[in-house]
């Protein structure tokens, strides 16, 4: 069963563009000009480093709850023994030189890493690897995440910790996504799909 969704491993099929915490609005420049400001302001340290289990001869659906010390998809990826290819919902992706060939400098048209985004990502090899990603905690309070109508969205998990799919999925926590919001699934075929797109009086089906 899906039972919580965790970093990064879902898609969203959803219609409509919705967007969340606009960092651009009046009050969060105010609250961020008096922050700045502030004698009293104490900056923790956000400093992380975050490990991702990847497994070999499958796409995985990955998401990054740090911001990379260097977001170049090269940095970011590249590290990763028997890395072959990693590619977003839009068609962008990052080919190792060694995939294509010796000396070659490898093919990047996602340039730097969007940690709103989900990546799928596919190794080669006889076992599974992990990817390291130091950098900062992701600040989720002032991140926006759009979802297109139309496609398959692939978004950042927006929670270090694990949460009850239902739980995020809902209309209190995405009131703008809720209403347009078909499927979401994982990188291994299970999905939740909200009450309302069965017909009316089902629960829903959360495999």
């Amino acid at each position: 069963f899906i039972r919580e969704y965790q970093s990064g491993r879902v898609a969203y099929w959803a219609s409509g563009a919705v967007g969340y915490n606009d960092k651009n609005s009046e009050l969060f420049k105010a609250i961020c000009g008096w922050l700045i400001n502030s004698n009293e302001l104490e900056i923790p340290d956000r400093s992380a480093t975050q490990e991702i289990w990847i497994q070999n001869g499958k796409l995985n659906l990955i998401s990054m709850n740090v911001v990379p010390s260097n977001p170049n998809a090269p940095a970011v990826f590249d590290g990763i023994p028997q890395f072959v290819v990693a590619f977003d919902d839009a068609g962008k992706y990052r080919i190792p030189a060694n995939i294509v060939y010796p000396g070659h400098p490898g093919t990047n048209t996602i340039n730097e890493v969007n940690v709103t985004k989900g990546y799928s990502v596919f190794i080669s090899g006889n076992s599974p690897q992990t990817l390291t990603v130091p950098g900062e905690m992701v600040d989720y309070a002032v991140q926006s995440f759009t979802v297109d109508h139309g496609k398959l969205n692939k978004i950042a998990y927006p929670y270090q910790e694990a949460a009850l799919v239902a739980n995020v999925f809902n209309a209190s926590q995405m009131p703008g996504l809720w209403p347009n919001l078909v499927v979401v699934f994982d990188d291994e075929g299970r999905y939740y799909i909200p009450p309302n797109i069965v017909f009316p009086g089902h629960p829903g089906t959360n495999t």
